[in-house]
């Protein structure tokens, strides 16, 4: 559509141009004005096509970087996260903490927004104590497995020795947070991005947001850690509330147009 209007635009002015050069041959006495007006019109035309050629250029370029962050995203991170996913569902403790995290809410990932939380002391006692207290290469799922046997052979080989589900969060946040530094430079198309991550970004920030509020002990957005993971969440979780409230009232719309199709019948 866009490519479309500047099309439109730039044949209208040289399409008045022209008109404007007709007039000027019926009256030569007007040629001198009428051949700056088109002279003028001419190069508006030009400045509005360089225009549109680096839009065009800017729009490839963006898509490029968000094929980059995605790349970056499915070889570095995608493993890690998932895996994260696999150890709080795997835990019916630590998935009961989190669910009690409402889906919808913009989080801050403060210390006291963690003091604000519905959750118990005990809770929190006892999600803390797991992430903690427990070592990857020794954790176990409910099938016997080591959980470490889910990542890749080469990222499995080169984690520490004693590293505890906490630190492996951490660093994983790490990473996480320079990818994000790049989504909000606005290099990259976030329409792209939004709809081949949010779906492992979102619940991983969720799960790790009670360790993220810890670390934060200032309430100061730009003196917590991991502010870039931060505003990229409370973005995809409001993108994700409007794509809700947009299907729901679809679903709703449907149904009435069905239930009065139903009532003629």
């Amino acid at each position: 559509m866009k490519t479309r209007y500047w099309v439109a635009l730039i044949l209208t002015i040289l399409a008045i141009s022209g008109s404007f050069t007709i007039v000027a041959l019926v009256n030569p006495q007007a040629l001198s004005t009428w051949a700056d007006v088109t002279m003028a019109l001419t190069a508006v035309a030009a400045s509005y096509y360089a225009i549109y050629q680096y839009l065009s250029s800017r729009k490839v370029q963006r898509q490029e970087k968000s094929a980059e962050i995605m790349r970056t995203y499915a070889s570095h991170l995608v493993h890690r996260v998932s895996l994260v996913y696999q150890i709080f569902e795997g835990n019916p403790i630590l998935s009961t903490i989190t669910n009690k995290i409402d889906r919808k809410a913009k989080l801050r990932f403060t210390n006291d927004e963690l003091s604000n939380f519905p959750i118990t002391t005990h809770d929190k006692k006892e999600y803390f104590d797991y992430l903690y207290d427990n070592q990857l290469r020794t954790l176990k799922r409910r099938d016997g497995l080591v959980y470490i046997d889910l990542l890749p052979k080469d990222i499995a080989d080169n984690l520490p020795e004693h590293q505890n589900v906490a630190t492996f969060i951490a660093f994983t946040l790490n990473e996480l947070e320079t990818v994000c530094m790049e989504i909000e430079s606005g290099a990259a198309d976030t329409n792209y991005l939004y709809g081949s991550l949010h779906q492992t970004f979102l619940p991983f920030v969720r799960n790790a947001a009670m360790l993220i509020q810890k670390l934060n002990n200032r309430s100061l957005d730009d003196e917590n850690y991991y502010p870039y993971v931060s505003r990229v969440y409370r973005r995809w979780v409001s993108r994700e509330n409007s794509n809700h409230t947009m299907t729901e009232k679809a679903l709703q719309k449907n149904e009435k147009k069905h239930d009065r199709s139903s009532k003629r019948l």
